[in-house]
């Protein structure tokens, strides 16, 4: 009876050693994964990033050579015509910042075998081009504040994220800035 009992011992404590090891095992894989999606979406954001600074600052600007000062806003986009203009089809005939404003794409990134799908959502607002925190800015002013927020699609990009699986980075992009360093 008692080399039964210990038999059972030994056989429920190899058991729970292989479990354990298999958990192990499989807590590491999800981490390597986890931060290999959490580096191809920093790259993604990068990229869009570049995207941004590759754009006229405003549709007033597309092709302009001189820079516009401060206190210049003649001409500039006013906030609730931002987003595409009737013309601008794709994201390639974009030709300025605020046209981003309230993009929602899905793109596909490959990781390891596959791919894997980001949900890239834009959104453009007027700042202040001496305080960019401030928030509430009337507009148009020759700042804009684009943020950009990538993540997965099943996941609700309404802060606050309690996953925290999203990446968001903020740009501040001025008319001034823009002709002078990119």
């Amino acid at each position: 009876m008692a080399q039964t009992f210990y038999a059972l011992v030994a056989v429920f404590s190899f058991s729970l050693l292989g479990l354990t090891m298999h958990r192990q095992t499989a807590d590491t894989e999800r981490n390597a994964i986890e931060a290999e999606v959490e580096a191809a979406a920093l790259d993604l954001a990068l990229l869009w990033s570049n995207r941004v600074k590759a754009l006229a600052f405003d549709e007033a600007d597309a092709g302009a050579r001189a820079m516009r000062s401060v206190r210049n806003v003649t001409g500039l986009t006013p906030t609730d015509s931002f987003g595409p203009d009737a013309s601008e089809a794709t994201l390639a005939d974009y030709d300025d910042v605020d046209d981003l404003h309230g993009t929602a794409v899905l793109v596909e990134v490959p990781l390891g075998n596959g791919v894997y799908a980001f949900e890239v959502n834009v959104s453009v607002r007027y700042a202040d081009p001496l305080d960019f925190e401030r928030t509430g800015v009337a507009g148009p002013t020759t700042a804009k504040m684009v943020t950009l927020t990538i993540a997965d699609p099943g996941t609700d990009l309404r802060p606050p994220d309690p996953a925290g699986r999203h990446v968001e980075l903020t740009l501040p992009v001025t008319s001034v800035k823009r002709h002078i360093h990119w």
